[in-house]
């Protein structure tokens, strides 16, 4: 049997729309990270980038945490997302 593992992950983010774009949050990757896209398909294309890069080669995963557990602006257009990503695990 192969090592070789595919597994699907999902994490959420928060999209703060900008003058220009959105910046996206990713809390539970890299103790918080964010990336940035001037459209909100380009925002969500990049944060599910940086989780693949960021978590591509690690042999455990971060928890995710619920999404209605974090506090995000309504009013300020803030947008909570779940993204999924397929990730190989040798």
């Amino acid at each position: 049997m192969s090592n070789d593992q595919t597994s699907q992950v999902s994490y959420p983010i928060i999209l703060h729309p900008e003058r220009i774009g959105y910046s996206v949050e990713i809390p539970d990757i890299n103790g918080g990270t964010w990336t940035q896209g001037d459209i909100k398909a380009e925002a969500l294309a990049m944060a599910r980038d940086l989780i693949i890069t960021m978590l591509t080669g690690e042999l455990q995963y971060p928890s995710p945490t619920p999404l209605e557990r974090f506090k995000f602006s309504s009013a300020a257009g803030d947008i909570p997302k779940l993204v999924s990503v397929m990730l190989d695990r040798h």
